[in-house]
């Protein structure tokens, strides 16, 4: 990564690690906030985000984790009226991200990272030269008819706490049948608190779908506790009605998300529970062939390939709970996390 002095100030080039845009160069603020946040390097990124590693100058320099919006302007070319609606749509979904994180704060979830600052600063990536030129400080887009201000220079950043440990998807390969449950039982109880209603100061309820779980998301620490990370794609419902589609992964999301644009398409709290069928799944067949991946909107009607078949050294209660959870018809499913924790919980007494 290199430092270099930038047409509007101190900046990095930083090259992204993983996924579709591994290797691509990224601009950064070298130092955040008038310098109290000074950029290290990126941590990983996502299809929506970047985690940068960071040092907290105003503590001594504590290492801190500093989330970014992740923009992709090539797909825009001229068009600069559908470049800003990119740039405003992802800042909305990043503050949702920080609104879903207080409020997991609020709601008692330890297993959840902590927001320590929210805060807004310049993105150098902003500043390129564009096919249709270079974006102004403030931007005016039209929405829906009418006219409405963008402040390019006021990119959001959420600095959170880090989490130490290992992702499921590192350790899933080769761990027994019973640790996978247990960790399976102690996303039930995350989802359990997501998934709950919580009354608000107005009257109405709130509650939220995950919507992108698997197991990148899933961090073990070293007490062998699991944490949830990664709040991007989480949708909020309120009084019972869902705001907005979120985002999902190939391989872990319910057919009901891969058509949620479609007309008639319900999305509850059980494409949650279908996502960690899915997690189960992948873990107990190990190296066989996943064909969830393959899956596609016009695939559903085929069934998930029977798990026993790959491994029928599995209990048959495990695999009646990952059959249940990957029922195509989410009526088929679990009702809520509370059910399908109970029928983890007795399965981890026979196995």
């Amino acid at each position: 990564m290199g430092a270099m002095e930038g047409g509007e100030g101190h900046f990095r080039e930083v090259t992204l690690p993983g996924g579709a845009d591994r290797g691509r160069a990224l601009r950064v603020q070298a130092r955040l906030k008038g310098g109290r946040y000074e950029i290290i390097d990126v941590l990983a990124d996502g299809g929506m985000g970047v985690l940068f590693r960071a040092r907290d100058h105003r503590v001594g320099g504590n290492l801190v984790l500093i989330k970014a919006v992740k923009y992709d302007m090539s797909q825009f070319g001229f068009d600069r009226q559908r470049a800003l609606y990119h740039v405003y749509s992802m800042r909305q979904r990043f503050k949702r991200e920080k609104n879903v994180l207080m409020e997991m704060a609020h709601r008692g979830m330890n297993q959840v990272p902590a927001i320590n600052d929210f805060f807004c600063d310049r993105n150098p990536e902003l500043e390129r030269e564009l096919p249709f030129g270079r974006f102004e400080d403030a931007e005016v887009m039209t929405l829906t008819g009418r006219s409405m201000a963008v402040a390019l220079s006021a990119e959001p950043y959420i600095v959170m706490e880090r989490i130490y440990g290992q992702s499921v998807r590192q350790i899933m390969d080769h761990v027994s049948e019973a640790r996978l449950l247990e960790i399976a039982r102690s996303v039930c109880r995350l989802l359990e608190r997501l998934h709950r209603p919580r009354g608000r100061p107005d009257g109405s309820d709130l509650s939220f779908i995950y919507m992108d779980l698997k197991p990148d998301n899933l961090i073990l620490d070293g007490h062998g506790g699991v944490w949830l990370v990664d709040f991007g794609a989480a949708i909020p419902v309120v009084d019972g009605v869902r705001q907005g589609k979120g985002a999902y992964t190939p391989g872990f999301a319910a057919p009901e998300v891969r058509r949620i644009g479609h007309p008639g398409a319900t999305v509850d709290h059980r494409v949650d529970l279908y996502s960690l069928g899915a997690i189960l799944y992948q873990g107990f067949s190990k190296a066989h062939i996943d064909p969830m991946t393959c899956a596609t909107p016009f695939e559903d009607e085929h069934p998930v390939l029977d798990l026993g078949l790959l491994r029928p050294d599995i209990h048959p209660l495990t695999r009646q709970i990952v059959a249940t959870a990957l029922a195509r018809a989410p009526e088929a499913r679990y009702k809520a996390a509370p059910e399908m924790r109970r029928a983890i919980e007795a399965a981890l007494r026979e196995v």
